[in-house]
């Protein structure tokens, strides 16, 4: 393979070469760069099929505007301690308008399809599906469907349970299929809306929330020290407590006969969970920027104001190293199965010469903890193929995030 590069006027060219079981993935996630195995940059051009576009690099593409942001951001750093500064960024949470057939930022006065009444209980779906494989955009649709179908159980486009779906490895030329699906368009809120919101501008991570979600905040945490473009895309979701009850509005400036007599109502009572969508920095190479980018997420996640912090994604945890980093950063690990083998979801789509491996992992908060039950990640979109081919590397991760009630 041959990569070069140059900054600022100089064509950028990547030729990369692809082999999906042999060599791309195991390389990218267990390749130890010790050893005298293939090099990442070093490879043996007669193992590959064809060449890689440019649109699938793994690198930033330096005519997005977002590389250019990013680039700026990572510019901005103590060149002697190399301490990269990371990039924080509002986004704008948009819902599909029936009126102008777009996506269309939501406001206080464009919540015609919206729901605002909380629920208690949401499920969270998170899920690399892979930008580098054949045929993105086919492999994007089967992926949506598997989603409608099989994990939210909405046959014929009705309307799922309360639930975000978090994608990672959405890429470029497979978002517009994301888009445009009806399903999606019907009853979900989604961020970004564009490519170009990609650090990397090729690839990224994509958050859909369905519309019986609140939503008061969505961020971008474009990371300084990564590489590749990496990022976590955060929301503020509004949940209720369960069951909460009031007497009615005035009902305490009547006499105690009146007011028990009067109608028992919901209160507004709500907590607010910051959910984000990550992929860490990828390969051997990445191992020092892993734990500073979970690090950083989990700081924004126990911000003030929050009732605590949930994130999920391809944490890329491939060395023993990676082990340990979410209870470096103050954060706490779903998975709570004996057989760790149980929750492996990479290394068998398809497999190869490296063992499988728990990649991707869903971490919380202790305050988290405190508010709400968040049960066992359970591993979905299992041997999910497209025409003989894999529709993607991973498995993907359900799990359910329920408020408790007040008096337990």
């Amino acid at each position: 393979m041959r990569a070069t590069s140059q900054h600022e006027g100089v064509k950028l060219t990547f030729i990369l070469y692809r082999s999906y079981s042999a060599w791309l993935y195991c390389t990218d996630r267990y390749l130890n760069p010790d050893s005298n195995k293939t090099s990442f940059i070093q490879v043996r051009t007669d193992t590959f099929e064809k060449p890689l576009s440019p649109a699938h690099s793994p690198w930033p593409s330096p005519q997005s505007k977002a590389y250019r942001a990013s680039h700026l951001s990572r510019s901005r750093c103590n060149q002697k301690e190399m301490e990269f500064e990371d990039e924080l960024v509002t986004l704008e949470l948009k819902r599909f308008s029936k009126h102008t057939r777009q996506w269309r930022r939501t406001s206080r006065d464009s919540q015609d399809d919206i729901e605002l009444s909380p629920p208690s209980s949401i499920r969270v779906l998170s899920w690399n599906i892979d930008f580098i494989g054949d045929k993105p955009e086919a492999r994007m649709q089967a992926a949506l469907s598997h989603i409608q179908n099989e994990v939210f159980a909405s046959e014929d486009g009705q309307k799922p349970a309360p639930c975000c779906i978090l994608l990672q490895e959405v890429s470029s030329e497979a978002f517009p299929v994301l888009l445009k699906n009806q399903w999606v368009r019907k009853h979900f809120m989604v961020i970004p809306t564009s490519a170009d919101d990609f650090p990397n501008g090729t690839y990224g991570v994509v958050t859909l929330v369905s519309k019986s979600i609140p939503v008061s905040k969505a961020q971008s945490l474009i990371f300084g020290n990564s590489a590749m473009g990496r990022s976590a895309l955060m929301v503020d979701v509004k949940l209720s407590l369960p069951n909460p009850t009031a007497k009615a509005e005035n009902g305490g400036s009547r006499s105690s006969e009146e007011s028990e007599n009067l109608p028992t109502v919901t209160a507004p009572s709500l907590i607010t969970l910051r959910l984000a969508n990550t992929h860490l920095e990828s390969l051997p190479t990445g191992v020092a920027a892993r734990p500073v980018q979970l690090a950083n997420i989990a700081s924004l996640l126990k911000e003030d104001g929050l009732h605590g912090g949930i994130v999920c994604g391809d944490m890329n945890i491939i060395r023993e190293s990676d082990l340990h980093i979410h209870e470096d950063a103050g954060l706490l690990d779903a998975w709570t199965g004996e057989d760790e083998e149980e929750g492996f979801t990479w290394g068998f789509q398809p497999p190869c010469q490296f063992a499988p491996g728990r990649l991707d992992r869903v971490f919380y908060t202790s305050a988290c903890q405190e508010k709400c039950e968040i049960s066992q990640p359970e591993r979905v979109c299992i041997g999910l193929k497209r025409n003989g081919r894999w529709v993607t590397d991973h498995y993907g991760l359900l799990t359910t995030v329920s408020v408790k009630d007040e008096k337990s």
